[in-house]
């Protein structure tokens, strides 16, 4: 959909990265967020989940973002349901499309650098 633009959904990426500690998706999300548009003082600080620089009418779904991944994609329900009626069920719908994605994306660069440190022996990954 395009309810979520390209901007958006680079923040809604990096903060999801920042918690799961991928840094394959890091770099290749902070380098689509700067083609986007965003400031690299704001792509190092959503990196380092400091929201200081988003609009307000984001900062709901980053926190949001925020807690859905260190909940591993499960947040409380009213969490969800708060983020439902913020942004209407359309909306809302792409932003958890957004978390999934980038969820699966972290969790394959992240066993990449386990099974690269593995085959090293502790010296890569």
């Amino acid at each position: 959909g395009n309810l979520v633009s390209a901007v958006f959904r680079e923040r809604l990426m990096m903060v999801v990265t920042a918690v799961n500690r991928c840094r394959h998706c890091a770099h290749g999300h902070a380098y689509l967020a700067s083609l986007a548009g965003i400031p690299k003082a704001e792509i190092e600080a959503l990196l380092a989940l400091d929201l200081r620089h988003a609009s307000a009418s984001e900062i709901p779904a980053l926190l949001y973002a925020i807690d859905w991944a260190e909940c591993a994609g499960a947040p409380a329900p009213e969490t969800t349901a708060a983020m439902y009626a913020n942004y209407g069920a359309a909306m809302a719908a792409q932003i958890e499309i957004a978390l999934h994605l980038i969820n699966i994306g972290n969790r394959v660069g992240n066993s990449f650098d386990f099974l690269l440190g593995w085959l090293s022996g502790g010296r890569l990954g």
